[in-house]
């Protein structure tokens, strides 16, 4: 089951992880290494989400832009 943000993020306290085992020496540098990289984003508003798309048409999502956008990705990662 994944946690919503607001469930991780304590009061001003960091991060708190709510992990079912022990992690191990090598897990816990990621950890680290993951809550240093997250430290660094800027802090969230209280605005509204918004989806934003690099393909739509007119500023309305096509399936059809989607899947033109998706060949075009995969076959340029086969480029080379």
């Amino acid at each position: 089951m994944m946690a919503s943000i607001p469930e991780v993020i304590t009061n001003g306290n960091g991060l708190d992880f709510s992990l079912r085992r022990v992690v191990n020496n090598e897990e816990r540098r990621s950890l680290i290494d993951l809550v240093q990289v997250l430290d660094q984003a800027p802090p969230m508003g209280d605005d509204d989400d918004e989806l934003q798309c690099n393909f739509t048409v007119g500023n309305h999502f096509s399936a059809k832009e989607c899947y033109l956008n998706l060949l075009t990705v995969v076959s340029s990662a086969w480029e080379g």
